[in-house]
């Protein structure tokens, strides 16, 4: 398996077989995999959705996509445990 890991300021990027983790501060705000890119909405402030635009692009069209926490939150933990990262 390998790693890459990418960080910048609070903002730290994961990947490893066919999945990569993004985080903002120490929570996950998307992730991609072979069924796509999610991110989910922001509910925080102005750093964090310049991570999620680094990460979607930011445009209107990419802003609407985005998931709500508690559906963001399922399919996180659908994909962590398909990868064998969760209980």
């Amino acid at each position: 398996m390998s790693v890459r890991i990418e960080t910048g300021s609070n903002f730290a990027s994961v990947s490893f077989d066919n999945l990569t983790i993004h985080t903002s501060y120490k929570t996950v705000i998307g992730f991609e995999n072979v069924d796509g890119r999610f991110v989910r909405e922001n509910a925080w402030g102005p750093t964090t959705g310049k991570h999620m635009n680094a990460i979607d692009g930011g445009s209107n069209l990419a802003k609407a996509a985005r998931l709500p926490s508690a559906e963001f939150e399922k399919r996180l933990a659908d994909v962590l445990k398909k990868h064998g990262l969760s209980n």
